[in-house]
């Protein structure tokens, strides 16, 4: 929080992961961090709970797109979903969860 600055996003950016009014931040460095924009480490995570119907598909060898589709619908929030909650609560930055998840 010592070293970053309110981030300017493209229209589509916002309109696409919902920011609105959030505030998005940006990383500048500062003697703080070593002057790379962080200090310390935030996971990102994905966590798929093993419920019946996905158990099901597993046992039946069902294909990884099926799988994903059923955890999904079952509430299952992505690395990329999570990363984009952190930005939201100001603990990384959009550059730094589109660099650990390949997308955006």
């Amino acid at each position: 929080p010592h070293c970053r600055r309110p981030a300017e996003l493209p229209p589509r950016v916002i309109l696409e992961h919902g920011f609105g009014e959030a505030a998005v931040y940006e990383a500048v460095g500062c003697i703080r961090c070593g002057h790379t924009g962080y200090r310390g480490l935030v996971g990102l995570y994905e966590v798929m709970e093993m419920s019946d119907e996905i158990r099901s598909l597993v046992l039946e060898r069902a294909g990884l797109d099926e799988i994903r589709a059923m955890a999904l619908g079952q509430g299952m929030r992505t690395i990329r979903d999570d990363g984009i909650a952190k930005v939201r609560k100001g603990l990384t930055s959009l550059t730094e969860v589109a660099r650990v998840t390949s997308s955006l």
